[in-house]
C-alpha cells in the first residue's frame, strides 16, 4: 500500500510501539524455561503474522522537503528518528527557529541501548549526532551527505535519563557545511560533536 490511510498508519504505529516495548523487555528476560518456551512460540507466531502482512511501505522513505513542523518525517524509516522503524528509540525532533535554526532531539534511552554499565553505547550517541547534524544542515538549506563526523565524549551518557541533543550550522564554505552539536542531561554537558556535510554538485 503506497498511500496508507490515516487509520492504517495509526495502527501501524501502534504495532511498532508494541515492538519497541518488546525489544526493551527482551534484553532482561528472566523466567522459568516453560514460560520462556511459550514466549518463544508466541514471538514466532507474531513474526510469521507480520511477515504475511508485509508489502509496500506505508509512507515515503524520504520526505520531498524538510518540514520544520514535523522533522521526524524527513527520514521516516531512520533507525534513529524514524517513527516507522521499530529499531529507532525514536529521538523526538523539533526545530527551534533562529539564525541558524537549531534541530533539537529529546530522548531517554532504555537498557536495549546499553554499552558501558548504565550508560548509552557510544555508537548510538554518534548515530544520533550523525542524524541530527545532517538534519540541521538541511534545515539551514545546506544539506548533503556526511563527509566527516567527530564526537568528543566528556562524560558517560546515562540510561533512563532525559537527554537533549542540539545541532546547528556553524559556518558554510561553498558546498561545505560545518555543523556542531551538543548533548546535555539537564545542565550537564555530556558530549560535543562536529560534522562536515558536502552538498552534491548542482544541488
Amino acid at each position: 500500500m503506497s498511500q496508507a490511510s490515516e487509520a492504517q498508519r495509526r495502527e501501524i504505529l501502534r504495532v511498532l510501539a508494541g515492538l519497541r516495548r518488546a525489544i526493551e523487555a527482551s534484553v532482561s528476560l528472566c523466567a522459568p524455561a516453560e514460560a520462556l518456551a511459550e514466549l518463544a512460540d508466541r514471538s514466532e507466531r507474531l513474526a510469521a503474522a507480520l511477515e504475511s502482512s508485509t508489502g509496500e511501505r506505508p509512507v515515503p522513505r524520504y520526505a520531498s522537503r524538510f518540514d520544520p513542523a514535523d522533522p521526524n518525517a524527513m527520514i521516516a524509516y531512520s533507525p534513529i528518528t524514524g517513527w516507522f522503524n521499530p529499531l529507532a528509540p525514536p529521538v523526538e525532533l523539533r526545530v527551534e527557529p533562529g539564525d541558524p535554526p537549531h534541530v533539537v532531539g529529546s530522548i531517554a534511552f532504555g537498557q536495549a541501548y546499553e554499552g558501558p554499565p548504565a550508560s548509552v553505547h557510544g555508537s548510538i550517541v554518534a548515530s544520533v549526532y550523525d542524524q541530527l547534524l545532517a538534519l540541521a544542515a538541511i534545515a539551514a538549506g545546506h544539506g548533503g551527505p556526511t563527509a566527516t563526523l567527530t564526537v568528543h565524549f566528556r562524560k558517560m551518557t546515562p540510561l533512563h535519563v532525559g537527554l537533549r541533543f542540539d545541532a546547528w550550522v556553524d559556518r558554510v564554505d561553498g558546498r561545505k557545511a560545518f555543523v556542531r552539536g551538543t548533548c546535555h542531561a539537564g545542565a550537564e554537558l555530556l558530549s560535543e560533536s562536529e560534522g562536515l556535510f558536502v552538498r552534491f554538485r548542482g544541488a
